[in-house]
């Protein structure tokens, strides 16, 4: 796999889930190895592409990102932008939801669009770390 781009909230993240319990926390970290794009986002549209470039499917849905966790260097940091995701989880998607997508690369066009590896419910992943304590966190990691 190549090397990743993570971002200092990807740490914090991971920082937080010290105080989740240990499953979640090794599910968390399997999805991140099997991962090259992992973003926190929300669902805007079910079965639509973001991009007439994109094949349409039925288990596609377009997530507004907020957050890019990692990615390929090559692609950068893309938050703000909306790209495509090809579920595959047995729970399907609604418009609305958030949570933290990990997914592999599909097709980078016009548009990003990934498949879809897991996803974690934003309520489930961001524990309650306040902001002082965060800043402390990414201080911290960074420095070693």
């Amino acid at each position: 796999m190549g090397r990743l781009t993570s971002y200092p909230s990807l740490m914090i993240v991971g920082a937080a889930l010290a105080a989740c319990g240990p499953s979640l926390r090794e599910r968390v970290q399997d999805l991140t190895a099997r991962s090259t794009f992992i973003v926190q986002g929300t669902v805007a549209e079910v079965g639509a592409a973001g991009s007439p470039s994109i094949p349409a499917f039925d288990s596609n849905v377009v997530i507004k990102v907020d957050r890019v966790l990692a990615t390929p260097p090559s692609v950068g940091d893309f938050a703000g932008r909306s790209i495509t995701l090809r579920a595959t989880g047995r729970e399907p998607l609604r418009v609305g939801e958030r949570g933290v997508f990990f997914a592999t690369g599909w097709l980078l066009t016009d548009h990003i669009a990934v498949v879809e590896v897991g996803r974690v419910a934003r309520c489930r992943i961001v524990c309650p770390v306040s902001s002082e304590r965060q800043s402390k966190l990414w201080l911290s990691r960074r420095s070693n």
